[in-house]
């Protein structure tokens, strides 16, 4: 396929990573609300053949996401090019576009992006899902093939609520996965047994396998709570267990830390990295969030946390230190949801459950 322009509504990671792989082979317009991030105007945008929707989704109080910034772009959408949604919706929303507006074109196919790496999986993707049948939705698979080096990605056709929910169910099994290694931990924790060797021996399993398997304070960042949060909401008049317990499990687990935390009766704790994962800048949902206001109620215990990625000097009114020698030498008790070698010299300080050392 040659001679078509793509364009990029919204650049976060999920715009990004797909301005990224097209951009050898097309001209690409981005256009986002943060002029900062736009390269062409949104009137120029809207004049490409293929425009990606990737606008943020946020979770509302309800648990239920937020589509009123994809309502919004199409309020202004003009017919012509064929519009992907690639954020996470709620099912049914696709189809309620389409009967809303007869004269645009438009396709659901979700994303299978990790935060941390959201460009290499742009470029090799797991699978494609096309929320169409159709001689149209073949071109469009095509056309994101030729976006990534991995050409021999499957391909699944589905209707486009079934691609909606696709997304859910893939990320709120993520979150289950998460959830019972964690739960696994507590045991292990508890019991004074070796957590590792216990899950090497289950992921030998092919059955188990060794994926999202590394204990962590809980799951958290753009997807995991937000879409199992939102699944758990269209189970609303059906039965189920299983997506309520995964939910109720991760706020068990942080209440787990935090008890193990205090049971080491240290003053002066100190929070090494807010973000989720090594090379991420996302706070979002993050789990140590929830652990720093639970011990923010004692008032004999004194806050401090090193991220990189905080300019300011406080952090929603903790202290937060730029020096991370002084940050070593200044608390008793270091907390860390991931372990890196810059904490080797201080192990005897250390208060982690990464048992692999990896996201």
């Amino acid at each position: 396929m040659k001679n078509f322009n793509v364009g990029v509504i919204g650049c976060g990671f999920v715009g990004e990573g797909q301005a990224f792989s097209f951009s050898p082979i097309s001209d690409v317009k981005v256009y986002d609300l943060d002029d900062k991030k736009s390269t062409a105007s949104l009137e120029d945008t809207l004049k490409s053949d293929y425009i990606f929707v990737c606008v943020p989704t946020p979770m509302k109080k309800d648990g239920s996401q937020d589509t009123k910034f994809i309502e919004d772009f199409f309020k202004v959408a003009i017919s012509g090019p064929i519009y992907i949604i690639k954020s996470t919706v709620v099912p049914g929303t696709t189809n309620s576009l389409i009967e809303k507006y007869k004269n645009l074109d438009i396709i659901f196919s979700p994303e299978f992006l990790r935060e941390d790496k959201a460009l290499h999986d742009s470029l090799f993707p797991s699978r494609v899902v096309v929320g169409e049948r159709s001689n149209r939705a073949k071109v469009f698979a095509k056309l994101l093939l030729e976006g990534a080096i991995n050409k021999e990605a499957k391909i699944i056709y589905t209707g486009a609520t079934e691609a909606e929910a696709i997304k859910l169910f893939s990320n709120t099994y993520l979150a289950m996965r998460v959830a019972f290694f964690n739960e696994l931990d507590s045991f292990c924790y508890t019991k004074n047994l070796n957590t590792r060797s216990i899950i090497d021996s289950l992921c030998t399993d092919s059955r188990i396998g060794s994926d999202h398997n590394n204990p962590s304070f809980g799951y958290g960042g753009y997807c995991l709570p937000k879409d199992s949060k939102q699944l758990e909401n269209n189970f609303a008049d059906i039965p189920q267990e299983i997506i309520s317990s995964v939910i109720t499990s991760n706020r068990t687990r942080k209440k787990f830390i935090y008890s193990k935390i205090i049971e080491t009766d240290r003053k002066h704790i100190g929070i090494y990295r807010l973000s989720m994962k090594a090379g991420s800048d996302n706070f979002r949902e993050a789990a140590i969030l929830d652990i720093i206001e639970m011990l923010r109620q004692h008032n004999d215990i004194r806050l401090q946390i090193y991220e990189p990625c905080i300019e300011s000097k406080t952090y929603n009114g903790i202290s937060v230190k730029k020096n991370l020698d002084e940050f070593k030498e200044e608390n008793n008790l270091i907390i860390a949801n991931r372990y890196t070698d810059d904490l080797k010299d201080i192990e005897e300080k250390i208060f982690s459950r990464d048992i692999y050392g990896e996201n």
